[in-house]
């Protein structure tokens, strides 16, 4: 167990290096050690080779996987009084309660679970320096006799962990963070303490403004896009059959699918579990919706790592940190820049190549990039389309424009294995072509599943098409049809079920990057 510290500031100078064997580290990053020691010394702890002076408050942008936690758990060690983190999620807290525990920190969650007058006691033991941590959510703070508590004694340090979310959640459907972050600036604490990984040169002032009002801060950021992901985005006209032939045959397990409905995270990982005998126990889906206990059971499975594959939405974007994830899919578009960042940042956290691939419909992209043409999104949308720039750099676009990046060298246009036909069009409209005005949707979702349409009996297995894609389901033939209506690749004559084909399926994709 950690010694309790109730002075209010050090004489003696710190090396924070000294504390690393408590998390099981044997060094840090040197940009870890700087905002470590800037911590530490506006909080009041002296450190080797460090200045006298620090900021009071401090922004914080560090990729996911850059051991952003560390920053604020090892000053919580030393610093006189104690710290409050606050988190977006409870499922954040637990993993954190964990860690802290591990370290041999006292620390103490002041959310649900524990009654009011063991929240007010952990305070109280917190003021005399007995609980060094306090952990809580936004509306964990907005108790009245839990601000009164804080109020009488102030934590030392107060951090807000994935601090985006305080600007994206709290101007929107989660009011707490605003009242929250007045609440902050009326205690004042020595130092406050913004990390996030994900923040948009838009998003940035806003985000600073709420936490920290008109008060100066220091900012510190890295690149969010990690140089081990090698970024792809592959076209889709049948998203379930591609994401099977990506789950079996194409990428590495740990595999995360992202999908942005409850229900479509439930049904991807049905049908993946249905493939094979073995499959269900291999694939799990993860959402808000389940139970505490529920989320708890598929946290602990997924973080045994091996073939794993969970489909989830953005409700695991933030959770758990599992090192050894090789892949992240995306099924469709993500909803935002730092959505897309946050979620595919998941993939390699322990600096091994990964995979992040954004599986899209080329009509859905289409209609996604006209409506949104000129802004931020618009340009994140532009950059799965193009073959001709570095996803990697484009990504970095969004959040440095006026920097200049390098090529990543890995990702799907820079090793020149850019897809722009959906697996499966070229079946499709090549048997349009060759009974051009002649068969309807039914007729070429049977002939490519290897059906045999009653009007043309025995010519139909004599065409090369036939059965060319037997091993989809006949579902994955019918969406794939109406998927390339959609973008153009078949289309109707007026007043006629019969279908023809439209202009290169290459073409149709180029023409909207």
């Amino acid at each position: 167990m950690i010694d309790s510290i109730k002075q209010d500031s050090l004489s003696e100078t710190t090396n924070p290096e000294d504390y690393l064997q408590n998390f099981g580290l044997t060094s840090l990053f040197s940009y870890q050690r700087a905002i470590i020691e800037e911590i530490c010394v506006a909080c009041g702890v002296p450190v080797t080779g460090a200045g006298s002076e620090a900021p009071s408050r401090g922004l914080i942008l560090l990729p996911t996987g850059a051991g952003k936690s560390i920053c604020y758990m090892l000053p919580a060690l030393v610093i006189p009084g104690y710290s409050l983190i606050i988190y977006p999620l409870n499922a954040l807290i637990s993993d954190q309660l964990q860690r802290f525990r591990k370290a041999g920190v006292r620390v103490f969650p002041l959310v649900g679970g524990t009654s009011k007058r063991e929240k007010l006691a952990a305070i109280s033991e917190a003021a005399d320096g007995e609980v060094r941590v306090l952990l809580a959510n936004p509306e964990s703070i907005l108790d009245l006799d839990i601000q009164k508590a804080l109020r009488k004694s102030p934590p030392r340090h107060l951090v807000f962990d994935e601090a985006h979310t305080s600007a994206e959640w709290g101007l929107s459907f989660r009011p707490a963070y605003v009242e929250v972050c007045s609440f902050v600036r009326e205690l004042d604490p020595r130092r406050v303490s913004a990390f996030t990984a994900t923040a948009s040169p838009e998003l940035l002032p806003q985000m600073a403004g709420l936490i920290f009002g008109n008060q100066g801060y220091s900012l510190y950021s890295r690149s969010p896009a990690k140089e081990n992901i090698a970024f792809s985005a592959i076209p889709s006209i049948s998203p379930e059959a591609d994401l099977v032939y990506l789950a079996e045959s194409c990428l590495k397990t740990p595999m995360i699918i992202f999908c942005r409905r409850r229900r479509d995270a439930e049904d991807t990982a049905r049908l993946l579990a249905s493939r094979s005998s073995d499959a269900a126990e291999r694939v799990k889906f993860y959402h808000a919706g389940l139970s505490k206990e529920e989320k708890q059971q598929v946290e602990n499975w997924f973080m045994q790592g091996g073939d794993l594959i969970l489909c989830a939405t953005c409700a695991f974007g933030l959770g758990v940190d599992c090192a050894g994830i090789r892949s992240v899919v995306h099924r469709g578009l993500p909803p935002s820049v730092e959505a897309y960042v946050q979620e595919s940042g998941r993939a390699g956290r322990d600096g091994k190549p990964c995979r992040a691939v954004v599986l899209f419909e080329p009509s859905d992209l289409a209609m996604k990039f006209e409506s949104s043409r000129d802004t931020r999104y618009g340009t994140l949308v532009k950059a799965f389309l193009s073959n001709k720039r570095c996803r990697r750099k484009s990504l970095m676009s969004l959040f440095s424009p006026h920097e200049e990046h390098a090529a990543c060298g890995i990702c799907d246009v820079c090793t020149g294995s850019i897809e722009f036909i959906p697996r499966g069009s070229d079946e499709i409209v090549g048997l349009v072509r060759e009974y051009s005005s002649m068969l309807s949707c039914k007729e070429v979702s049977d002939i490519v599943k290897g059906y045999r349409p009653e009007h043309l009996g025995g010519a139909a297995g004599r065409s090369s098409s036939f059965g060319i894609l037997g091993t989809w389901d006949y579902n994955w033939c019918q969406e794939a049809v109406g998927s390339l209506l959609s973008c153009g690749a078949l289309y109707r004559k007026r007043l006629s079920r019969r279908l023809s084909a439209g202009p290169s399926r290459k073409n149709i994709l180029k023409e909207m990057s």
